[in-house]
C-alpha cells in the first residue's frame, strides 16, 4: 500500500506531526523525532534544523497541530 505524504521543512512541523525519513516513521516532539517500529517507539534523536522531509499527517491536522491542539501521546514515548 502506497503511502500519501507531502513535503514539508523540518523547522515548520509542529509537536505531534508524522513523518518518513529513509524508510523510518518518526514522531515530531518538540526539538526531537521519535522513531516508531512494530516494537513500539526507540530512543529519541535530535531533530534536523534544516531540509525537508515526507510528510505523513494530513494537512488538516497539521493545521490543527500549529493552531494549538495537544495531541494525546502514547505513554511509551515519555520514556524515550
Amino acid at each position: 500500500m502506497r503511502r500519501r505524504t507531502s513535503r514539508a521543512g523540518w523547522g515548520d512541523l509542529p509537536s505531534g506531526a508524522v513523518v518518513v525519513e529513509e524508510d523510518a516513521t518518526l514522531l515530531v516532539i518538540d526539538d526531537a523525532v521519535v522513531p516508531w517500529t512494530r516494537r513500539g517507539y526507540e530512543t529519541r534523536r535530535r531533530r534536523p534544523a534544516s531540509g525537508s522531509v515526507d510528510l505523513l499527517t494530513p494537512g488538516s491536522s497539521v493545521l490543527a497541530l500549529l493552531g494549538g491542539y495537544r495531541p494525546q501521546l502514547d505513554a511509551g514515548v515519555a520514556d524515550c
